[in-house]
């Protein structure tokens, strides 16, 4: 009987698990059949070319030649996947996060009352106040590196078009090799910058995982406690310490 009633279990698990990728994954068709990055794109791109169609001459002359149809072509494509639609992956992230709260949260309440429980409840608020006061000390500087990086990116942009234009003079002049040089330093200096942004980001990506496989150890710890001393079952321990791993995980990707 037991034997019978651990394999109901196992079956009733395996079943769970296939109907949850099940509905995941219908969610994921439904979502991809809204086309909501297309029509973004669209909608934004159509309220620029209006834009543009509507402008002075002297609006136009603030602007270098093939900017304009350059935002049309790149930044619209630019705004729309890593700004727009990084808040629906945003939002389904937090709800992963909100489950795996919830379950963590019902392994523990499961437990006798002492400082081990305790600690165990406070694991995950922690590492999400740990990430959440990390990531607003270092959101300044990592969104001013990356502004600056665009900036230059601009600027070299800027001068491979004005150089295009002036080929003729270049020539004429025989100045291609200073013009050469000053681009070679115009890109030095974008990378100088492009490493300094990825380079401080990637920093704080390691700063979170260092906290979260610290609370990790935390929760190995003391849960292994409680496992031994039978108020833990193996199982709920497993559970729990990969709903934590998981939940830090979480966090870093979103």
């Amino acid at each position: 009987e037991r034997y019978e009633a651990s394999f109901l279990v196992l079956g009733f698990v395996a079943v769970v698990k296939f109907i949850f990728t099940a509905v995941a994954h219908g969610v994921e068709v439904y979502k991809r059949r809204l086309r909501l990055r297309g029509k973004a794109m669209k909608n934004l791109r159509a309220h620029m070319f209006t834009t543009m169609l509507q402008m002075s001459d002297t609006a136009r002359f603030n602007f270098d030649s093939g900017d304009i149809e350059k935002c049309l072509d790149t930044e619209v494509e630019v705004a729309v996947t890593m700004v727009w639609m990084r808040m629906f992956r945003f939002v389904e992230e937090f709800g992963g996060l909100l489950a795996k709260l919830i379950l963590a949260v019902q392994i523990v309440v499961g437990l006798k009352a002492s400082q081990s429980t305790a600690v165990l409840l406070a694991c995950i608020p922690i590492m999400a106040i740990c990430a959440s006061v990390t990531f607003n000390l270092r959101r300044r500087q990592i969104l001013h590196l990356y502004g600056t990086t665009f900036t230059k990116e601009e600027n070299l942009m800027a001068f491979v078009i004005m150089s295009v234009a002036a080929t003729p003079l270049i020539r004429t002049y025989q100045r291609g090799w200073h013009f050469t040089r000053a681009f070679g330093q115009c890109h030095q200096s974008y990378n100088d910058v492009a490493f300094k942004a990825d380079a401080s980001s990637a920093h704080t990506v390691s700063m979170f995982k260092y906290m979260f496989v610290l609370v990790s150890g935390i929760v190995t710890v003391v849960g292994g406690r409680q496992v031994r001393l039978r108020t833990l079952s193996a199982g709920e321990f497993l559970v729990l310490l990969r709903t934590i791993d998981s939940f830090g995980s979480d966090i870093i990707s979103a």
